[in-house]
């Protein structure tokens, strides 16, 4: 797909191949010096310090040089933007009597292409959400779902949670323009915040870590970690670990906590 469409395209679970290939003239390989020329392509990920490489070698015929890279990295190590950067290396020729050193220093760099920037979160302040006819659909009738799509805590949170909201009922419709009913407002909070705690708690049990989901947070703050935090702080004035706990040994406390946090049918108040 196009660069520029990516953004809206991937999540979590996605695997994100991308491709550069080269050619060369045979008359400006042998100006540089010959040798087995390889294209080195390099894709990372500051906001996650994760970088993938992959390399292959150019093949001849009489007229040119051609070689194709592909690098591969899994949706669930990534986050906000990645770089990839592409070269062309040659060995260094050895001198006569010279002990060579590792490869990796007996290689030059005979061209390079300009880096290349990617956007990988289209509007990083806005909360995934798609809306649409659950009728039309054929799936159960609610006035939402959220899917938790994220096999890890570390998972960026834009792109491992998504809310589908169901626009055959006119108070979703309301939401949609802006213009929400209160009580309808506070029962998402909760729904979101649910779906939230309940999801770490699966992925801490699943891959089961001992790993403390707060300090997570805080080492990954665009991931889904930090989101069920911000959450459980919000609504539940707790730490993401004291929320899980209390999600797993007091549901009922945890639904008290969350229908107060959420103020639901505060209007409701006489």
């Amino acid at each position: 797909m196009a660069i520029d469409d990516l953004a809206d395209s991937w999540d979590a679970n996605s695997e994100l191949v991308f491709r550069r290939t080269v050619t060369i003239g045979v008359d400006a390989y042998r100006n540089l010096g010959g040798g087995e020329a390889r294209l080195i392509l390099t894709a990372s990920c500051k906001h996650t310090a994760i970088t993938r490489y992959a390399s292959a070698a150019l093949t001849f015929d009489r007229a040119s040089g051609t070689a194709v890279a592909d690098v591969r990295i899994a949706g669930r190590d990534i986050s906000e933007a990645l770089e990839l950067r592409s070269k062309i290396v040659l060995p260094v020729p050895a001198k006569i009597g010279e002990r060579r050193g590792p490869a990796w220093l007996s290689t030059r760099v005979v061209a390079e292409a300009k880096s290349a920037d990617i956007r990988l979160s289209s509007d990083t302040d806005a909360f995934p959400t798609v809306a649409y006819s659950f009728e039309e659909q054929g799936i159960l009738d609610a006035p939402w779902r959220i899917s938790v799509n994220a096999e890890e805590p570390e998972a960026p949170f834009l792109h491992s949670i998504r809310l589908e909201l169901n626009e055959d009922y006119s108070l979703i419709r309301d939401l949609m323009d802006g213009k929400p009913n209160a009580t309808v407002e506070a029962e998402l909070d909760a729904s979101i915040t649910r779906a939230l705690v309940g999801g770490i708690a699966r992925m801490s049990e699943i891959n089961q870590t001992d790993a403390r989901m707060d300090q997570i947070a805080a080492e990954y703050p665009d991931s889904l970690a930090a989101g069920a935090q911000r959450a459980t702080k919000t609504y539940l004035k707790r730490s993401l670990d004291a929320a899980i706990r209390l999600y797993r040994t007091r549901p009922e406390d945890f639904e008290y906590l969350l229908a107060s946090g959420t103020k639901i049918f505060a209007n409701g108040r006489r």
